[in-house]
Parts: C-alpha cells; sequence; structure tokens
C-alpha cells in the first residue's frame, strides 16, 4: 500500500509525517492535494476525499515497514496475534479490523478458544464495559464469520460440557451480563438461519409450535381483574393487553412452557378479563435448537412493538422464545429484532404456504377472544357454511371458505377496508409499507379460493349479488398489489 503523498507535519512542537491516500485525482504535491481538499463546502461534490494517517518521527520506520509488508509477512503477524489470544494476550488483535475475523486464515477451533479465553478471563461487569476493547473483540469474533464458521459457532453453543453437565451456552450466560448476553443471543438466533433452509422452516410448521406474543402492560394503578376460565374476579392488577408466558429454562438443553394467558378489555363492563390459552401452556418442553414460530396476537390495536403481518409467522429457534417475550416486555419493538436478524422478504412466511386452513392461525392469535366482532353480512356466512360442508369430508373437515374471510375481515377491520393504496400511503416507515403489502399478499393469495365460491355459488343458484363488494375489493387489490410489489426488492 503506497501513499500518494508524505509530508512533514509539525504540532505541539513535535514532528510527524503525514501519510495521504488520496480516493482519487492523482496528486503529486501537498499544496495540489490541499487546494483539492480545501474547496468550498457547496463543491463537495468534486472534493477529493483521502485517508490521512499522522505518524509521529519515532514511529515512522515502524509504519514505513508496515506499508511495505508483504502478504506472507501479514499473515505471519496475525498468525502470531493470534496465537498470543488463545494465551490470553488480547492487545494485538484488539488492533485489527473487525471484518478481518471473516476473512482472515482463521480457523473455527482458534475462534473459539479465543472467545472462550476472553470470556473466562475478562471482569465483565465493568462501567461502560461496552466502550472497552475487549468488549469490541468479543462482539467482532461472534459477529464476523463465514458461513462454515456459522454453522459451527450455532452448534458449538449447544454441546454439553461432560464436566459441568451444561452447554456451552450456559456457560456463556454465567459469565457475562444480560446487556452482553442478549447481544450474544441476537448473533446467535443469525448464525441459526444459516443452518437452517427455507425448505426446512416451512416444512417444520405444526400448530402446537405455534405462539403469538405481543403485550401491551401499563404500570401504574390497578384495575379490576376478571378470570374469566373461573368466571369470578381476580386480584387487581396492571392494566395488561396481549398474550404473557410463563417460561423456564431447564438444565437439559429445553425450556418448559408453564402457561399462557390471553387479556383483552372489556370497555362495557369496565374490567380486564384473561384466560388460559388452551393450546399453549401444558407444560411443553421444547429443545434449545427446535423451531417455533411466533406470530403478533390480536387483542387490541393498541398493541406495542409488534410489526409482524397479520397473517404471517416468523420461525425462530426456541431457546430465543423466552428473551423476545421478555425484551417486547420491556419494551424492545420485534421489528427492531427481526431486522437485526433477517430479511424480511426471506423469512416471513404467509400461514396459508405452510398449511390447511387459516382458522389455526386466527384461532391461536385470539380473533374470538378480541374486541372485533364479525360484522359480515349474515347471508355471506350462511353460504360461506354452506361452501365448507359440501367441501367437507368426515376425515378433512374444509374451513377454506370461513379462512378467506377471517383474513378479509380482519384486514377490513385494521384498515378499514380493503385498499391497499391508501393503505400502504398511512404507512410512515419503508418497513411499515412491506408489513402492510405483506398483509394483503396474504389475502391475495386467497384469491383462488373467493373464485371457487363464485363457481360454487353460481352452480347452486346462490345469490351472487352478496359477494359483489367482496369481489370489487379483490380485483382492485389485485391491480394495486401488482402496483406496490416493487417495495419487497
Amino acid at each position: 500500500m503506497t501513499p500518494a503523498i508524505i509530508n512533514d507535519y509539525i504540532k505541539d512542537e513535535r514532528n510527524y509525517k503525514r501519510y495521504i491516500f488520496p480516493s482519487h485525482y492523482n496528486h503529486q504535491t501537498y499544496s495540489e492535494w490541499y487546494s483539492d481538499t480545501s474547496m468550498d463546502i457547496d463543491k463537495r461534490a468534486t472534493r477529493s476525499y483521502s485517508m490521512n494517517i499522522i505518524v509521529d518521527e519515532f514511529s515512522v520506520p515502524a509504519f514505513n515497514s508496515f506499508l511495505n509488508e508483504s502478504l506472507q509477512d501479514w499473515t505471519s503477524r496475525f498468525s502470531d496475534a493470534v496465537q498470543a489470544g488463545i494465551l490470553g494476550n488480547f492487545d494485538f488483535l484488539y488492533l485489527y479490523d473487525p471484518r478481518i475475523f471473516q476473512h482472515a486464515p482463521f480457523i473455527f477451533d482458534d475462534r473459539k478458544k479465543i472467545l472462550n479465553k476472553l470470556v473466562n478471563s475478562v471482569y465483565w461487569y465493568l462501567p461502560n464495559i461496552l466502550f472497552t476493547n475487549e468488549y469490541e473483540l468479543f462482539d467482532s469474533l461472534i459477529n464476523n464469520m463465514n458461513v462454515n464458521d456459522s454453522k459451527a459457532f450455532y452448534n458449538y453453543m449447544f454441546e454439553i460440557d461432560q464436566s459441568t453437565g451444561k452447554n456451552n451456552l450456559e456457560f456463556y450466560r454465567s459469565k457475562l451480563p444480560k446487556e452482553i448476553f442478549d447481544i450474544l443471543l441476537l448473533n446467535l438466533v443469525k448464525h441459526f438461519y444459516s443452518t437452517k433452509t427455507l425448505i426446512e422452516l416451512k416444512n417444520g410448521f405444526r400448530q402446537r409450535l405455534l405462539y403469538p406474543i405481543g403485550l401491551y402492560e401499563v404500570h401504574g394503578g390497578n384495575w379490576r381483574t376478571f378470570n374469566l376460565d373461573e368466571n369470578k374476579d381476580a386480584p387487581t392488577g396492571p392494566y395488561i393487553i396481549g398474550a404473557k408466558y410463563n417460561i423456564t429454562d431447564l438444565n437439559n438443553n429445553k425450556i418448559k412452557i408453564n402457561s399462557a394467558l390471553r387479556y383483552r378489555d372489556n370497555a362495557p363492563l369496565h374490567r380486564l378479563e384473561f384466560q388460559k390459552i388452551e393450546i399453549i401452556g401444558e407444560g411443553d418442553e421444547l429443545n434449545y435448537n427446535d423451531i417455533v414460530y411466533i406470530t403478533s396476537f390480536i387483542s387490541s390495536q393498541k398493541l406495542k412493538g409488534i410489526e409482524i403481518p397479520y397473517g404471517s409467522v416468523i420461525p425462530i429457534p426456541a431457546f430465543a422464545l423466552k428473551w423476545i417475550i421478555n425484551e417486547n416486555d420491556d419494551g424492545k419493538t420485534i421489528i427492531d429484532f427481526i431486522q437485526e436478524t433477517l430479511t424480511i422478504t426471506g423469512f416471513v412466511l404467509p400461514i396459508y404456504q405452510l398449511t390447511e386452513g387459516v382458522n389455526i392461525l386466527y384461532n391461536v392469535i385470539g380473533i374470538g377472544f378480541s374486541v372485533f366482532a364479525n360484522a359480515l353480512d349474515a347471508g355471506v356466512k350462511d353460504q360461506i357454511e354452506k361452501y365448507d360442508k359440501d367441501k367437507s369430508t368426515a376425515e378433512h373437515p374444509s374451513t377454506i371458505g370461513q379462512d378467506f374471510l377471517d383474513t378479509y375481515y380482519l384486514l377490513s377491520t385494521i384498515y378499514g377496508g380493503i385498499n391497499l393504496k391508501k393503505s400502504i400511503e398511512k404507512g410512515k416507515t419503508p418497513k411499515e409499507k412491506i408489513k402492510i403489502l405483506f398483509e394483503f399478499e396474504t389475502l391475495l393469495g386467497m384469491k383462488g379460493t373467493l373464485g371457487d365460491i363464485n363457481s360454487y355459488m353460481e352452480e347452486h343458484n346462490e345469490n351472487l349479488n352478496l359477494l359483489n363488494n367482496i369481489n370489487n375489493d379483490m380485483s382492485q387489490l389485485q391491480i394495486d398489489y401488482n402496483n406496490y410489489k416493487y417495495l419487497k426488492k
């Protein structure tokens, strides 16, 4: 690496050398470079940007040696720094750009040894630990990995230490403060996705692995609370809307879901109501490595931090379930978590792609329990019931007609009608617009069902006029979707 210009520099009566590496232009002298980079701010577009390195006069020989270093010399020096780090001397590793740990000749076994030495030897509870060299190195090592190291690191975290009977993740938890352990979990979830294909994630879906999340809780003042399961008043408590879990970490690489409750606000009776979510929380035990699926719980539009598109699910590793739920309680938005761990176009999965009958999703997320009441025309409901009955067999009862209506009604309620153009225009941020597009895409994916319903009604001389508004809405939705699908790219 050769600087374009080297000139003498004096500051506070001390001598330095200035090494200048311009990003463009072929400057021959310092005065030419200085003239070009000192242009008026309004001419910034034509200014030559540069990297400037100031070296004191006593370090010039060493810096010149560094500039003339061969790849072989650099590799040898990096290897020496790695070996020193394995023995507990991290001073040389601190000097490297974090990205080097993804591309340098750096075997996973050495990465593992340095991480273990860091975790075990550093006192992590110092004030401002996030601004130290030790933390920066730790973050660099867990963050910057090639695909093979990413997979290896994920698997290593769940290996059992025979002497303690605990896995390496539990060991790290015992050494690290919560804020750093949470950062480790975030990175571990990223590495989880490197071990799975989209096909694996789709094929792994089961109703028992579906968990609604979302809690809006106001601390301050107690509210009259009513237990719907026992049909009696319960102890007063904070104002809560959404789904709440009791999850225990077990020592054998498992979590145990002890209970799941759903809360709603009953305004006419001036009370909060809750009941057990029957299909969740029977003491279910999940392996840390199991894939589970989270979705937005609907009980009130007051829910904060929920940006998972309604009608969709997101696969996550089971070990992260408790952490995600707790973070949501604390106010960290789920969309921030998602953006830090996966791309929204890759692993946000519409429920209709995963299972027959989106009624599974809507039963779980609390449509019947929520404040929404189905206001669809009674005649339409009667016709849909006839359609589903006709499509059913004793072994496979059909709900696809009702699923379509549930989805149509849900989005109509949230957005005041099926109007993608107006709904997207109301989105304040790009991520919110993408979320809205995904929600309507779920409904559009069920358009074929509506066509089949129309054919059925025509064959049985049913009144098609009842479906006119829905048919018109869906035709316009297809047109609007074609205009806005570029948002996914």
